[in-house]
């Protein structure tokens, strides 16, 4: 299976150390009225440096990038 890639906004960033708070977004369609609705999900990320600043973030997640 192909690994996934996660499109998020870099949330939190100082609150732990060497983490980083990413919400990722994305569009689902509602089983009955077909409609669009979005759908969020915060995880934790390895920032070994600090250095994250809000912003974009692209990543290619295996099974250890996520602390939940």
């Amino acid at each position: 299976m192909p690994p996934m890639a996660f499109r998020g906004l870099v949330t939190k960033v100082g609150c732990m150390d060497k983490t980083a708070t990413v919400t990722v977004t994305r569009m689902v369609l509602h089983k009955t009225t077909q409609k669009r609705i979005e759908r969020t999900k915060k995880y934790l990320a390895h920032d070994p440096e600090n250095s994250a600043i809000p912003s974009l973030l692209v990543d290619q997640s295996s099974r250890l990038t996520f602390a939940h």
